[in-house]
């Protein structure tokens, strides 16, 4: 998960970003977990054949879920577009 971003795509420092989402101003960019970086959707499987993206994303959502229970600065939109949704 990411909520300061290093990529200058991911604009806002108050957007949480899942591993698999869409980056916010692009089409085709997503967020990478594993690097910390925005990526093209085919990064996924060209960089990490041996990872379970979509285990990476559940478990950054359950993380997400748990932080907005709590309470967080940080926003995600309910809409996002995501590689393993």
């Amino acid at each position: 998960m990411r909520h300061v971003q290093k990529n200058t795509e991911m604009k806002s420092r108050e957007r949480f970003y899942l591993h698999g989402d869409l980056i916010e101003g692009t089409n085709n960019q997503y967020f990478c977990d594993f690097c910390d970086l925005a990526v093209s959707a085919l990064h996924f499987h060209d960089e990490h054949p041996d990872k379970n993206n979509f285990e990476r994303f559940q478990r950054n959502l359950k993380k997400w879920k748990k932080m907005k229970a709590l309470g967080t600065k940080f926003k995600r939109p309910n809409d996002v577009a995501n590689c393993f949704w």
